[in-house]
């Protein structure tokens, strides 16, 4: 048996690792405008857009004030925004602060065809973790000729983050 301290509930060195989706739409255009998605829950099995994604709301601030869950009334499901810095560039600002990133995964949601990116990664110049507000993400997008590329369409992001400073 390891002779070191895991954590109790995941079995896991590594302590409060947290899973955060998000979904973004790039709009092909001279110069791609990244939306951030949010996934509309029916209420009692119902609702105009149940079970679609919309448009999530701009980010003007955190916390809203309001009673929990309705306490983040910008962004999606732990994320607060997407912005585009260059060619292939993609900042992601969450909702609240975490230790540091441990594996990002991303693909295209596309209906046929092949996606314009072939892979994504950190882009750490401009990733940061000391801010209080919110932990910032950078993203490269590469081609498959290893060329920076903006990901035109839906791209499904998973980002797996420890939240604990605890070793």
């Amino acid at each position: 048996m390891a002779q070191r301290t895991f954590d109790q509930d995941s079995f896991q060195v590594i302590r409060r690792k947290v899973t955060l989706h998000a979904s973004i739409s790039v709009s092909e255009a001279v110069t791609p405008v990244p939306t951030l998605l949010k996934w509309n829950y029916p209420v009692f099995d119902v609702g105009v857009n149940a079970r679609t994604y919309t448009a999530a709301t701009t980010a003007s601030g955190l916390p809203s004030g309001a009673a929990y869950p309705r306490q983040y009334q910008s962004g999606a499901e732990g994320v607060l925004s997407v912005a585009r810095t260059a060619v292939g560039l993609y900042t992601i600002v969450l909702q609240d602060p975490y230790q540091r990133l441990v594996d990002l995964n991303a693909y295209a949601a596309v209906a046929g065809g092949t996606p314009v990116f072939a892979h994504c990664t950190e882009n750490t110049t401009i990733s940061s973790y000391a801010a209080a507000a919110g932990s910032t993400i950078g993203l490269a997008f590469w081609d498959f000729a290893a060329a920076a590329v903006d990901p035109i369409g839906v791209v499904r992001l998973t980002f797996t983050l420890a939240d604990s400073t605890a070793p």
